[in-house]
């Protein structure tokens, strides 16, 4: 039986630069608040998974 294995060490590292870049983005000082929030927001969906389910769901669509 195949065993389901989390992520891969390259994932986790993919993860870690996206991450990375959107807290650069989100330091931004001519961001607006909105924007910030925005930022604030990705970088949770990212860090918790919750941003590549919704990419994988969307994917199908196209």
């Amino acid at each position: 039986m195949a065993r389901e294995t989390g992520p891969t060490k390259a994932d986790l590292t993919d993860t870690l630069d996206q991450i990375a870049d959107l807290a650069e983005e989100a330091l931004d000082p001519e961001l607006s608040r909105e924007e910030v929030v925005g930022k604030v927001k990705e970088l949770a969906d990212l860090a918790s998974g919750e941003a590549e389910e919704e990419d994988e769901s969307t994917g199908d669509d196209e």
